[in-house]
């Protein structure tokens, strides 16, 4: 997490809750212990290759997967890596 951003035109604006988690992030010794995990339920016969490309479609269009995070001068900054790749599952 200490890429440094592409373009500062292209940093975004933290929502109120970021702030408060990357320092408990920071002070945690578990990594990823803000990790949120799911489940989801498929019944019947799965085409595994349909699957794998959708999960890989939908998870390449959210912009929160692809945030990079930053400190610049004291002040925590984000940016979407548009170049950031979406490993398949």
């Amino acid at each position: 997490m200490s890429s440094t951003p592409l373009s500062l035109s292209r940093e975004l604006p933290l929502v109120a809750a970021q702030p408060g988690i990357w320092m408990a992030d920071q002070l945690s010794p578990h990594a990823n212990a803000f990790a949120v995990a799911h489940l989801v339920e498929l019944r019947g016969p799965i085409d595994g290759q349909a699957l794998q490309a959708a999960i890989v479609q939908g998870l390449g269009e959210l912009d929160s997967l692809q945030l990079k995070f930053a400190e610049r001068e004291g002040e925590l900054v984000q940016w979407i890596d548009d170049e950031a790749a979406t490993p398949a599952p």
